[in-house]
């Protein structure tokens, strides 16, 4: 592993991680490699990707949360903080309220 680079290599994928999310995944990975190390090369292949699968959905969603808190600022900016909260107490009220009261009826 290269600390300063946050760069992991195994069996020649490079895993660039940034959130403990991929530190957990890449952790797991490490785990179930050394479990596996008697096991067919089928298992492994699946289990490397699995792995791929589960950093590229981390990375993306990373991405989305990014885009989130991004828009979220440019409101701020545009509309003030006040208004931002009324509007998420808008939507509370509106929509979180009553959905949550539709689960709790089930």
């Amino acid at each position: 592993m290269n600390q300063e680079n946050n760069e992991t290599e195994s069996k020649g994928v490079m895993f660039n991680y940034d959130s403990s999310l991929e530190a957990f995944i890449r952790d797991e990975f490490y785990r179930q490699q050394q479990e596996n190390l008697n096991n067919d090369q089928i298992d492994s292949i699946k289990i490397n990707q699995f792995f791929e699968r589960a950093l590229s959905e981390t990375r993306r969603m990373n991405d989305v949360i990014k885009n989130s808190h991004k828009q979220r600022n440019l409101l701020r900016k545009e509309f003030g903080l006040r208004m931002l909260s009324d509007w998420f107490k808008e939507h509370h009220t509106e929509i979180l309220e009553p959905f949550q009261e539709r689960k709790e009826e089930k």
